[in-house]
Order: C-alpha cells, then sequence, then structure tokens
C-alpha cells in the first residue's frame, strides 16, 4: 500500500536531513543530533570558543517551486542557519542561510509561517531570491568555518600527490610506455 502524505513528507524531511549531516561530516564537522525535536533545531555544531551553531533542516521536492522553504515558528537569532535543501535538483542545491536572512527575505503567510521561494521575485524587483541570495548557496564554509571548498577532496588529492612522488614508484619513472 503507498504511503500516507504525511509519512511520505517525514520521509522527504528526513532526506534532506540525511544529506546535510552527511556533508558536514564529509567536511569533518561531527554535528550533533538532539533526540527529540525542540524549537527546530535538526543539528547542533560545537564550536572551539564553547558555544554552538543550531541548524533547522527544511526539504523541498515542490514541483511547484523547486526552491520554495517553509518554516513554522522562527526566531531569528545568531548562530542559528536554516539548510535549505533542493532535493528534486540535480545535482542537489543546499543553501546555508542565517536565520536572520531567512526572516528578513520570507514572507509571512496567514497562519504565521515563513516562506522563503528562492525562485521568487519581490515585488517591484526584476531578480529573484536566489539572485540576491547568492552567497548563501552551497556557503557550507558558515557550518564549518573553514573557507576551503573542499577540504576531504584537498586531503586526498595531497595524499594522491605524495604516493605519486614515492620511492616505491620511482621504478616506474624508467619504463618507456609500448605501443599495444
Amino acid at each position: 500500500t503507498p504511503a500516507a502524505p504525511d509519512v511520505i513528507t517525514r520521509f522527504i524531511g528526513k532526506a534532506g536531513e540525511l544529506h546535510v549531516l552527511g556533508e558536514l561530516l564529509r567536511r569533518g564537522i561531527v554535528p550533533y543530533v538532539p533526540l527529540v525535536d525542540r524549537h527546530g533545531v535538526d543539528a547542533i555544531i560545537p564550536r572551539a570558543d564553547g558555544g554552538h551553531i543550531s541548524i533547522q533542516i527544511k526539504t523541498c521536492v515542490s514541483s511547484v517551486s523547486s526552491r520554495w522553504f517553509a518554516v513554522d515558528r522562527l526566531e531569528a537569532i545568531p548562530d542559528l542557519y536554516i539548510a535549505c535543501v533542493a532535493m528534486n535538483l540535480r545535482p542537489v542545491e543546499t543553501w546555508i542561510v542565517p536565520s536572520e536572512v531567512f526572516a528578513s527575505n520570507a514572507t509571512r503567510s496567514k497562519s504565521g509561517r515563513l516562506d522563503l521561494d528562492l525562485n521568487g521575485r519581490p515585488r517591484g524587483q526584476n531578480v529573484s531570491r536566489a539572485e540576491t541570495l547568492q552567497e548563501f548557496r552551497e556557503a557550507w564554509h558558515l557550518l564549518t568555518g573553514e573557507r576551503d571548498p573542499d577540504p576531504v577532496t584537498a586531503a586526498s588529492e595531497a595524499a594522491f600527490a605524495e604516493d605519486w612522488e614515492s620511492p616505491e614508484d620511482s621504478i616506474y619513472d624508467d619504463i618507456e610506455t609500448a605501443d599495444v
């Protein structure tokens, strides 16, 4: 039997959470995941100064807008980021948006929910919110504190270069390749 719509929504939300958690782990960050959803915080990253960064993860697979993210209750505070995951785009897009920026660029629905449609244009403007907020697309450095776009790739390339120069591989330097 097909899953109920609310179950599918939870599956999609969990897929977005796992995407963000996986990217953080890949970048060398070990996030803490609360056992209970409290204040919408899905992950916490400890900082070296004893503080922490809180992350609320929102996932979109809408056919109406590929980049439409909604937050029911949002207290826009420093060190709270909204990770907006567009799962229906290939490659998947993740927008790391400070809560204050999210709140100031979102529209408030009658129910009080904040909606941020990155594909939409604010009234009277010729550019989309995605263009205006482009600096937050794949802005993992806001969570990791690193400016390197991909430290795992940099480390693996350094290891490969180190192995390439190893004495064990020098025997191949003298071998000419034969036409086969």
